[in-house]
């Protein structure tokens, strides 16, 4: 992923995703087919509308293959996801966020030559910053039916997350989550964060996370645990500022006291 900040209040970012599936691991072993290679590529588009009123918008683009019998076959698809973000202010920092994000508000994807239907997703999230370094947050997301899934599916996510500083440039985070999906057997996530601060140069930051799957849910293809690593590079706040340049006069015409101070 690579984003960009703008100063009149936008930014751009571009995502790549590359998924392999190996033969024989969808749905949790049961699938006969070969292995799948698909790649998203996802650009992004985010601004602020009024002063704690956030708006954005994702253009997702699916291409690759899958394995059939006989050979392989071709995938491509696109879709478009839209949500917002209104943000209250109190005092010491403390903050509740409210948002929603409609997944897949017209998608498709063709298999085989073979058009379907990607279920739209609706997503409802609250957030509060109680003080600098702890967060709580909850969400819950309503997944429609289509092609593929009959039924409609229900489920929330609770987290928390909490900072701790170690020394002024070196700060460690702890999460965890419960995910309840109504219908399925309920799972769980945790994980840590380290991010390092020095001083005059950009932070860096690594993140882990361990995820637990519903290994009754089809969907989910028998994943059972997953880990999940990032590294964040943070630019300076200071890199998109334009550069002033002073000049001052060193010959003594231009100065006759010497001081360089009001001088004509």
């Amino acid at each position: 992923s690579y984003a960009m900040p703008f100063p009149f209040g936008a930014s751009f970012a571009i995502t790549h995703d590359n998924l392999v599936t190996p033969p024989g691991t969808n749905g949790g072993g049961t699938n006969p087919l070969g292995s799948t290679v698909e790649d998203s590529l996802i650009l992004s588009a985010a601004g602020t509308l009024a002063a704690n009123f956030h708006t954005g918008a994702n253009i997702k683009i699916r291409f690759g293959t899958l394995g059939v019998p006989g050979g392989r076959s071709r995938i491509s698809g696109a879709g478009i996801d839209v949500g917002f973000l209104y943000v209250f202010h109190f005092r010491k920092g403390a903050e509740l966020r409210i948002g929603a994000n409609w997944e897949d508000v017209t998608s498709k994807v063709v298999v085989g030559g073979v058009s379907q239907t990607i279920a739209p997703a609706l997503r409802i999230g609250i957030g509060a910053r109680i003080d600098p370094t702890l967060i709580i947050a909850a969400s819950f997301e309503s997944i429609g039916a289509n092609e593929l899934s009959k039924k409609q599916a229900l489920g929330a996510k609770v987290g928390i997350e909490k900072w701790i500083r170690i020394t002024k440039e070196h700060s460690a985070a702890i999460r965890g989550g419960y995910l309840p999906v109504y219908s399925l057997p309920d799972t769980w996530a945790g994980g840590f964060g380290y991010l390092w601060s020095p001083q005059g140069s950009p932070r860096i930051g690594f993140d882990y996370a361990l995820n637990g799957h519903n290994t009754d849910d089809p969907t989910a293809g028998g994943l059972g645990i997953s880990h999940r690593m990032s590294v964040t590079y943070y630019l300076p706040n200071n890199f998109f500022r334009r550069t002033r340049l002073f000049l001052t006069a060193a010959p003594r015409v231009f100065s006759p006291n010497a001081d360089r101070v009001r001088d004509t």
